[in-house]
């Protein structure tokens, strides 16, 4: 990530949601970079990682939907530091995209 924000050249980084955990990266991001949290439902982060084939964390989890809720729930304050905010269950992904870009076009 040091790279890349120091590199001085555009570019998208798409970082894990765990981002956020780790208080000295989020804030170096926050710092050198505009931000988007990409808002959506616990069920369609459960259902976007199913369909990419990988399960980490809820993998042979009781209650993987319920934790996901209470991890969710957990970094909610820290997601809306970001700059800005996409609902991508209600924008879909050609409307997410459009929203990020007028978003950075004006912003960036």
């Amino acid at each position: 990530m040091s790279e890349l924000l120091n590199g001085g050249k555009p570019c998208v980084l798409a970082t894990g949601g765990s981002i956020v955990a780790s208080s000295p990266n989020w804030e170096r991001l926050k710092n050198y970079a505009k931000t988007a949290w990409l808002r959506a439902s616990p069920a369609s982060h459960l259902s976007r990682v199913e369909i990419q084939g990988d399960y980490r964390p809820m993998k042979g989890r009781i209650d993987a939907l319920g934790e996901l809720k209470q991890i969710l729930r957990s970094r909610e304050r820290l997601y809306g530091e970001a700059d800005m905010e996409v609902d991508t269950d209600r924008l879909g992904v050609s409307g997410s995209v459009a929203a990020l870009s007028d978003f950075y076009l004006h912003h960036g």
